[in-house]
């Protein structure tokens, strides 16, 4: 990013440089996306944050914060998700009505989010697709655990 404002551009180079080994065991993954999501709350709360630069383009400010707005995103639709039908069955509380709109609105987003997540290069990979909105949920709360770390 500093790069960036200094005037260097970058490309892409479709090419391996580095290789790296992935953790095999679900307490190794939880620590690294925990660490990730620190790192990028670290920079987003800080005054290094893209957002705050008057020399970077817009585009660019959310380009560099996209990571960050993901993992905010995961943990609000994850909570969301999780505790509406909970609160409808335990609390007898419906946030949710299901109108005509509601129906169609939902409806639709659903077919675009299958249609966007079946756009693969090749149809093996479609079934990694799956796995890491899987994993994204699962690891919602380590998310949040992140985020609430960086703010204290």
């Amino acid at each position: 990013m500093e790069l960036k404002m200094a005037g260097f551009n970058g490309r892409y180079l479709p090419e391996y440089l580095a290789i790296g080994e992935a953790p095999e065991e679900v307490r190794a993954v939880t620590r690294q996306r925990s660490r990730w999501t620190k790192g990028h709350m670290q920079v987003f709360f800080s005054r290094k944050c893209p957002l705050f630069n008057a020399r970077l383009p817009l585009i660019h400010k959310i380009l560099y914060t996209n990571g960050t707005w993901a993992y905010f995103a995961t943990v609000l639709t994850s909570l969301t998700f999780t505790m509406v039908p909970f609160s409808s069955l335990v609390f007898g509380y419906h946030p949710v009505t299901f109108s005509r709109e509601f129906t169609i609105a939902s409806t639709l987003y659903l077919v675009c989010g299958a249609l966007l997540g079946g756009f693969v290069r090749r149809p093996t990979h479609s079934r990694g697709m799956w796995l890491s909105g899987i994993s994204n949920n699962l690891l919602a709360f380590t998310y949040a655990k992140a985020v609430i770390n960086t703010l204290l």
